[in-house]
């Protein structure tokens, strides 16, 4: 695994400041958001949180849910939160009553459609989306590969936008799926430190997270707080060197653009 801080200049030959990271083989990552019980996904336990207690078990139980969930029965949710039956079944009438979950008429418990509701308002609270929207197609109509913007959640890095690459072979990943920080070029755009003149300087990983996958992520700004990350992301077999380069230089411009509009 390599990866490589690159400082997008204006005007200027292409600079690249190459950290030193461990590499190996390691066991191949999965391009889908790893199952319940990885490090992939944020600890979240109940006992580790603060605050209210039975709060604290229905998020838990939200949590519970993912990309691949098409409706989890008792047995599920109580197995993916190591809740006791019971107090699952406690916690989802409250969380039905509230609409945060739906139950068919098999018994198997969906998220809710209040949750669309909030999840609209919560978007507006990022600013005006569209220009968001506007970056990843731009980086996707100009490189051909998936584009995507994260915010930190946690421990973890949140997909809220994602533009799919239009070529069939391309890497995984879903708005809404939770990633790790310590893996993959957009999870160092959050936990590295650089100096103020070098903010927008670019990150390149290659096989982090997935050994096939290669990927350049960048900073967005609001002012001067980091609220995002758009990234890059394509199979290595496409992403060469030559061509990761090439993204990045054109990243690094379009983070600039995106953070200005943001703030």
């Amino acid at each position: 695994m390599v990866r490589s801080h690159v400082r997008y200049p204006k005007k200027q030959a292409m600079k690249i400041k190459t950290a030193s990271v461990a590499t190996g083989s390691g066991p191949k990552a999965s391009p889908e958001p790893a199952p319940h019980g990885t490090d992939a996904r944020p600890d979240r336990s109940p006992l580790d949180a603060p605050g209210v207690a039975a709060v604290n078990r229905a998020i838990q139980i939200l949590n519970a849910f993912d990309a691949s969930s098409e409706g989890l029965s008792l047995t599920e949710i109580a197995k993916r939160t190591g809740f006791f039956k019971s107090t699952v079944l406690r916690i989802s009438d409250s969380l039905t009553a509230a609409g945060l979950l739906e139950r068919s008429k098999s018994g198997r418990f969906h998220l809710g459609r209040e949750l669309i509701r909030l999840g609209v308002l919560a978007r507006r609270t990022w600013g005006p989306t569209q220009y968001i929207q506007e970056a990843l197609q731009r980086l996707t109509d100009s490189t051909g590969e998936s584009a995507t913007y994260y915010v930190q959640q946690g421990e973890g890095r949140l997909a809220m936008f994602r533009v799919d690459s239009p070529k069939s072979v391309r890497d995984s990943i879903s708005a809404g799926d939770v990633l790790p920080l310590d893996r993959g070029a957009a999870g160092h755009v959050f936990t590295r430190a650089v100096p103020a003149e070098e903010r927008f300087s670019v990150v390149i990983s290659r096989g982090e997270r997935d050994a096939e996958v290669a990927a350049v992520a960048g900073p967005v700004y609001s002012e001067s707080r980091l609220i995002g990350a758009l990234s890059v992301s394509g199979p290595r077999s496409r992403m060469t060197e030559a061509r990761l380069r090439q993204i990045a230089l054109m990243l690094g411009q379009v983070c600039e653009d995106l953070s200005a509009q943001l703030s």
